[in-house]
């Protein structure tokens, strides 16, 4: 796809919401299960600012990747299609990944189900919104 026909409001609004629902999953929603998992207390983690700037990036890329899939898929696309292709990615490319780390290097099961799930849910978003609006 010629990157003149993206539309770069839905990636940037795909990834903005991404990290909006990150920064929720990580701080109140399971804050503590997941510092328990990762066994860090949060003063332990230190300052994240550049790790949130290389995720904000991380997101941009996702986002992109989600329009140009979007768009081999067929136009045109609706929302339900991007949910479609989000679940898509996360089972064929998250879940199995972060499956074979859980299996193969001893993370435990609470870190692969919070970041398993966190991923899923940025990824239903980001497709819905680059579905439905690219």
């Amino acid at each position: 796809m010629p990157l003149d026909q993206m539309n770069y409001w839905a990636i940037l609004v795909a990834a903005a919401a991404a990290f909006g629902i990150g920064a929720l999953w990580y701080s109140l929603l399971f804050a503590k299960p997941w510092t328990a998992a990762i066994g860090k207390s949060p003063a332990e983690l230190g300052n994240p600012a550049f790790a949130l700037v290389a995720n904000a990036f991380n997101l941009i890329l996702t986002a992109f990747v989600f329009s140009v899939i979007s768009h081999w898929y067929g136009e045109p696309t609706s929302w339900l299609t991007g949910l479609w292709i989000g679940f898509l990615v996360w089972g064929g490319f998250v879940f199995t990944t972060r499956f074979v780390g859980y299996l193969f290097e001893g993370q435990n099961l609470p870190l692969f189900l919070i970041d398993a799930a966190h991923f899923l849910v940025i990824y239903l978003v980001m497709g819905a919104i680059v579905g439905g609006w690219g």
